[in-house]
C-alpha cells in the first residue's frame, strides 16, 4: 500500500511538473516581448570593420508592417551610414522570420525559445544553419547581460560565404555580432556592439 502511495505521488509530481515545463515553453511562444519585434523598437549598434579600420553606427528601427503572402510582417530598416536595407520580419509559432522582400527570400530564421544545442536550418538557402552553442554573461559599453543566448552561424551559397557568432539577450535582442562575409568580393570583417535601445 506505501509503494502504490509513493507511485501515485511521484506520478502527480511528474504531471504537474511536465505541465509546467509546457506551459512555460507556450507562454514564451506567445510572448512577443522574448524576441522583440514591436513597431517603434529600435537599437543603435556601434559597427567595426577591422579590415577598413572604420567605426561607425547602424539604427535599426521597427516602422511599421505589411501584408506578404497574407501574413503581417513588421518593418525593420537597417540605417547605415551610406544606405538603408529593408527585412520584414514575422514570428510564426516557434519560428522568428527575416525575410528580404528586393530578393524574395528568407535571410534568416531563429527558432524560440532557445536552448542550448538546439540546430536549425534556413530552407531559402543552401546552407544556412544555426547552432545555439551556450549562454554566457557579456558586459557591453558598461551595460551586464546576464545569459545571453550565443549563436553560431554558417551559411554559404553560390560565392557567398557567411559566418557569424551571434549574442541575444532575451527581451533586448541582439546585442553583439561578429560577422565574416565573402561575397564575390573581398572579405568584410565586422563587428556589432548595442550602444542604445528603446522597446516597446
Amino acid at each position: 500500500m506505501v509503494m502504490i502511495r509513493l507511485m501515485f505521488i511521484i506520478s502527480v509530481f511528474a504531471f504537474l511538473f511536465s505541465s509546467c515545463t509546457e506551459d512555460d515553453s507556450n507562454n514564451i511562444l506567445n510572448d512577443p516581448d522574448y524576441f522583440p519585434n514591436t513597431v517603434g523598437s529600435y537599437w543603435v549598434y556601434e559597427r567595426y570593420d577591422s579590415l577598413a579600420e572604420k567605426k561607425d553606427t547602424v539604427t535599426v528601427s521597427i516602422t511599421g508592417d505589411t501584408l506578404i503572402y497574407g501574413d503581417n510582417y513588421n518593418v525593420w530598416n537597417y540605417i547605415y551610414s551610406y544606405r538603408i536595407d529593408t527585412l520584414l520580419v514575422l514570428q510564426t509559432n516557434d519560428s522568428v522570420i527575416f525575410y528580404n522582400p528586393r530578393i524574395d527570400r528568407i535571410t534568416q530564421i531563429y527558432i524560440v525559445p532557445f536552448e542550448t544545442g538546439d540546430i536549425w536550418t534556413n530552407p531559402d538557402q543552401y546552407v544556412d544553419s544555426s547552432y545555439v552553442s551556450d549562454v554566457q554573461d557579456l558586459t557591453i559599453d558598461g551595460i551586464n547581460y546576464h545569459d545571453a543566448v550565443f549563436i553560431e552561424r554558417n551559411a554559404h551559397d553560390w560565392n557567398d560565404y557567411l559566418t557569424e557568432n551571434i549574442w541575444i539577450k532575451p527581451e533586448i535582442g541582439l546585442i553583439k555580432l561578429e560577422r565574416t562575409h565573402f561575397v564575390f568580393g573581398p572579405y568584410k570583417i565586422e563587428s556589432w556592439f548595442l550602444i542604445e535601445k528603446s522597446i516597446h
